[in-house]
């Protein structure tokens, strides 16, 4: 994503960037500060990052981690947990969608806050790869526009892929 913005081929609409570079130790311990709106984390600093977001968001929840979500699921299926945290796509694939998560559902407001969770997804593309980045986005559109993406989307998901 760095090479993307700092080369101009990332169309960052009204927003504009100011790129600090830092070895990733020490963009981990100014993210868990919050000193930046948007930085780059290692994988082992993200679990930190999204605690500091639970707690000071909702500070009488009592956080539970786990090793993966599949002890999440069972935790929530056996009754062990009133609520849990969890990406939306992978929650209605992995448990909402199955026998086990059937008597459960997503409740309370979407949580969207971009100084949290930043905007939308994206695709790596190769550095220097201008002409690979063009004809994705052309296609992108392409496939919107006319109601493949939407038909691709409906043979794997009941519901849309924008986090909703």
């Amino acid at each position: 994503m760095f090479w993307g913005l700092s080369a101009g081929v990332v169309d960052t609409g009204d927003f504009s960037f100011e790129h600090v570079l830092e070895d990733i130790q020490t963009l981990n311990e100014w993210a868990l500060e919050g000193r930046l709106e948007v930085t780059a984390i290692s994988l082992h600093a993200y679990p930190f990052v999204q605690d500091r977001y639970v707690t000071s968001t909702y500070p009488a929840a009592i956080v539970r981690r786990y090793a993966d979500k599949t002890e999440l699921y069972l935790d929530l299926a056996l009754g062990r947990l009133d609520t849990a945290l969890a990406n939306v796509v992978a929650s209605r694939v992995q448990f909402l969608g199955t026998d086990l998560g059937a008597e459960f559902e997503f409740v309370g407001p979407v949580l969207d806050d971009k100084n949290w969770f930043g905007e939308g997804v994206g695709i790596g593309v190769r550095k220097g790869d201008g002409a690979l980045l063009k004809a994705l986005n052309q296609a992108l559109r392409e496939i919107r526009g006319d109601g493949t993406f939407d038909a691709i989307r409906s043979q794997y998901f009941s519901f849309e892929l924008d986090g909703t």
